[in-house]
């Protein structure tokens, strides 16, 4: 087995390269999200906060969410956000990952991961439960100076930001919370793409077959 690749003063495992996408802010909060190269023990997170920021907006509130999609059958099976066919179009060779217990998905939220062996890409889309604020509890973390680039966007007619708390997007690891509801948001994050273009590329196209599914509650 090949050894664990460094990046910094962490480390992510290969071959997969799946790394932990979303991690426990020390005060508490799952506001944030991180990409960031992070060791995966036991089902466990270790926290990766980054001590800088991006400008923060004056704005602590998301754009409100108009047509509400309901996520909850998909809270115990994450995986099935996205069917075989829309994971291999996205380039998973493997399938889908559930984490669905443990101390991030108790806290953050349920999520899954996929990935190629080959070509050691990873993908993750992971429903946001711990943040019942919806992206707006993104959008306060951003104020509260917790992400290191915040840049609003939508998908497919939803409110979506990039944002994390370390910017790896150069590297190719990156990450999309989207708004669902109000109430809920989900997050696509990307790993070991080459360059920022591909990788929040690859991170919008999750989200936006991620929305497919929901919106036709398949």
């Amino acid at each position: 087995m090949p050894t664990p690749a460094t990046c910094g003063t962490r480390t992510r495992t290969e071959p997969l390269r799946y790394r932990v996408l979303i991690s426990l802010l020390a005060a508490g909060s799952v506001a944030a999200v991180v990409t960031g190269c992070s060791q995966e023990q036991d089902g466990n997170a270790s926290p990766a906060v980054s001590e800088t920021s991006s400008s923060a907006k004056s704005n602590s509130k998301a754009p409100k969410v108009n047509n509400p999609l309901d996520a909850s059958k998909y809270l115990s099976s994450p995986c099935k956000v996205l069917t075989h066919e829309q994971s291999q179009s996205l380039g998973a060779t493997a399938p889908g990952k559930p984490r669905t217990t443990g101390a991030v998905a108790e806290r953050a939220g349920p999520a899954c991961s996929w990935g190629n062996r080959d070509t050691g890409i990873g993908f993750q889309i992971a429903f946001m439960t711990g943040n019942k604020g919806g992206l707006s509890d993104t959008y306060r973390g951003n104020k509260q100076g917790d992400f290191e680039y915040f840049e609003p966007t939508e998908v497919d007619g939803y409110p979506a930001v990039y944002a994390d708390g370390t910017d790896e997007r150069a590297d190719g690891y990156c990450a999309l919370l989207v708004g669902i509801s109000d109430k809920l948001a989900i997050l696509s994050g990307t790993s070991a793409y080459e360059g920022k273009q591909n990788s929040c590329g690859a991170a919008e196209k999750a989200a936006s077959e991620a929305l497919k599914t929901l919106k036709g509650g398949a």
